[in-house]
């Protein structure tokens, strides 16, 4: 074959993939491990930039260790991480003051009873040698030192193939360290935090004992855990050590969070105790969460993200209900050949891509996602009275089972309005004029970065539920062009009014609410009992962790509809954010457009004698009464709903 000169163009061959392609890819990913498609960034045109940068990898161990490195083989290990700090004024930088490792009891450490005194003795705080950033500590130092002495003490039979290091706030605590800017190449951002998701980072260890002339070196990898990526927003770390029963320490006065070097200074006991704890509860947290992952999800390892193991739980329930996941979300399998500069070769490489039929409408149907609706009624102080806060129960996972399979291969155009009045899934750009005494109209107009506002008249993007919604209120509307997607049937399925049995996500949120009512009752009979002797009632975080999760899986539907640019520490750079593994603008905007619509369905029917103060995402807050609002789910849009509930 020719090879390509830099003048020349380069030919790109793309076709379907066959049996063997199919093959070979999933091979090649059940090499790669359980993380692909989760949480990963990059989009298919930094291919070539990543496999310039393995290659380079490649040349750049085959120099440091010409026969390799053998990797390590023994039960992985959990270590807790947490760094101390104030900050200089003078300076204006961080005074690092120390690094915590915890290493809590685990399967890897021996059980024997004996030696429980060595094994509490791993988990070391590390002072810092002096102000200057050279001064801090080394985290893999530490890790060396850490494996080093339990190796020593036969504490583990052998050096850990993995290390699980486990922190609340990475970003903040891995800068305390004075090997950062090495390991911040081999971690990842992730959701605003840093978290390990590709590759892990790795440790060079070499052992004590001998072989002729040379030490026997071999490689220990990192992987790094924010736990606060498996928390619900707002929840501190406070909050999950009384999770854990397990709650974080005070800071007595008269020192403070900004004067902890005094505390360091006049009592280091008390310095000690507090830094270790804030570093044993990230670790025992996750730990819970890893086995509550194992052994009632089946999953077996926790990824870097709530929305990454949802991900993981959603595809294990869509293989159990034996459905293809490529049909389901109207993709193919694609491989694309191309010459490689670097190598002078011609490179394979395969992806998964939306059908031709789905790519024709994508455009429409990413137009036509929008956020959630929310909206200030209200100015300043508002009278007196009693104010309740609704909302729609679980509003996203039952918005998930409005969805029936889509048939992507099969779109109808149509402007026959008619078409978009029943449970379908259309889409459609249209021009709208509300009834002048409408009081809260329906269609969200995008303002771009400034949000989403909902005029009485105008032109804008809508789903089938909104232009329902609409059309119940009198709303003229004229569809200037749209699609509908049929629904897909499978052999067997019965049915109902015209609308298919099987739901998309049918099996995964039956077996979300069945998990999280079966942990409510255990949580009932446990603080039944607790208040029996004389204990106080806890939470459960299995079950808070069911919800977090179950809540979550509409974030992947939903990553990356938008063009969303996100940081990549490894290539010290802003890329695309890549879609995930069930990314589908259809389904995502459906969702969304559903309980938009479902909101102003009920605002529009509250009495006008009643205030509505605001609306957040899917409640709102106003002074009418159970009654008065109970009186206003009557729709045809709010009885879908309460049936998916």
């Amino acid at each position: 074959m020719p090879i390509p000169t830099e003048d020349q163009n380069l030919t790109v061959e793309v076709r379907e993939s066959d049996e063997d392609d199919d093959q070979e890819l999933d091979a090649f990913r059940k090499q790669q491990g359980e993380e692909e498609d989760t949480d990963q960034v990059g989009n298919a045109d930094s291919f070539y930039d990543e496999l310039e940068d393995e290659i380079d990898d490649f040349l750049a161990e085959l120099e440091l260790s010409p026969t390799g490195l053998r990797e390590a083989e023994g039960e992985c290990l959990w270590v807790g991480f947490d760094a101390e700090w104030v900050y200089d004024e003078v300076k204006r930088r961080n005074h690092i003051l120390s690094i915590q490792l915890f290493v809590p009891r685990q399967a890897a450490l021996t059980t024997d009873p004996d030696k429980s005194k060595q094994v509490e003795n791993l988990s070391k705080l590390i002072l810092a040698r002096g102000p200057e950033p050279e001064d801090r500590p080394d985290l893999r130092g530490a890790l060396r030192q850490l494996v080093d002495s339990a190796l020593e003490q036969q504490l583990i039979e052998q050096e850990p193939r993995l290390i699980y290091i486990v922190g609340f706030g990475l970003r903040f605590d891995l800068a305390a360290l004075s090997d950062f800017e090495e390991l911040k190449k081999q971690v990842d951002s992730v959701s605003g935090k840093v978290a390990t998701v590709r590759s892990h980072a790795t440790l060079e260890f070499s052992r004590s004992m001998v072989i002729g002339d040379a030490m026997e070196p071999i490689m220990i990898g990192l992987h790094f855990i924010d736990a606060s990526a498996h928390v619900p927003p707002g929840k501190a770390l406070r909050d999950v050590g009384l999770l854990i029963e397990l709650p974080k320490l005070d800071i007595p006065a008269p020192y403070s969070i900004e004067r902890m070097n005094e505390y360091l200074l006049h009592d280091p006991g008390g310095y000690r105790a507090y830094a270790m704890r804030d570093a044993e509860i990230a670790v025992l947290y996750a730990i819970r969460l890893a086995n509550f992952a194992k052994e009632t999800l089946k999953i077996n390892t926790l990824p870097a993200t709530a929305s990454g193991l949802a991900l993981r739980w959603y595809l294990r329930t869509l293989k159990e209900a034996e459905l293809d996941r490529l049909e389901a979300f109207g993709l193919h399998k694609v491989v694309r050949e191309a010459f490689h500069k670097a190598t002078l070769r011609r490179r394979t490489f395969r992806d998964e891509e939306p059908t031709p039929m789905r790519k024709l409408q994508e455009a429409l149907t990413t137009a036509c996602y929008a956020g959630g609706r929310n909206e200030s009624m209200w100015l300043g102080p508002t009278p007196e009275g009693i104010w309740t806060d609704y909302d729609l129960s679980g509003a996203y996972s039952s918005g998930l089972m409005d969805l029936p399979l889509i048939d992507f291969e099969h779109p109808k155009a149509s402007t026959n309005l008619d078409d978009y009045l029943g449970h379908v899934a259309g889409y459609a750009l249209i021009e709208f004029e509300h009834p002048p005494e409408t009081r809260f109209p329906v269609f969200a107009v995008s303002r771009g970065s400034k949000g989403l506002i909902f005029p009485l008249k105008g032109t804008c993007y809508a789903t089938a539920p909104e232009i329902l919604a609409a059309h119940q209120l009198n709303c003229k509307m004229v569809i200037r062009w749209g699609i509908v997607y049929p629904w897909r049937w499978l052999p067997g399925d019965a049915g109902k009014d015209g609308i298919p049995t099987t739901r998309l996500f049918g099996r995964f949120i039956k077996e979300a609410r069945k998990l999280r009512n079966d942990l409510k009752a255990e949580l009932k009979k446990t603080n039944a009992k607790r208040l029996l002797e004389g204990k106080p009632e806890i939470d459960s975080l299995e079950e808070q962790a069911a919800k977090l999760y179950a809540n979550s899986v509409y974030g992947k539907v939903c990553q990356a509809i938008l063009p969303k640019m996100v940081y990549d520490t490894r290539q010290v750079k802003s890329v695309r954010l890549k879609p995930s593994a069930i990314t589908n603008p259809a389904a995502g905007a459906h969702v969304t457009g559903l309980i938009r619509a479902i909101l102003a369905e009920v605002l529009n029917q509250i009495p006008r004698s009643r205030t509505v103060l605001s609306v957040t995402t899917d409640g709102f807050l106003t002074d009418a009464n159970d009654m008065e609002v109970k009186a206003c789910l009557k729709g045809p849009l709010s009885q879908r709903f309460q049936v998916l509930c």
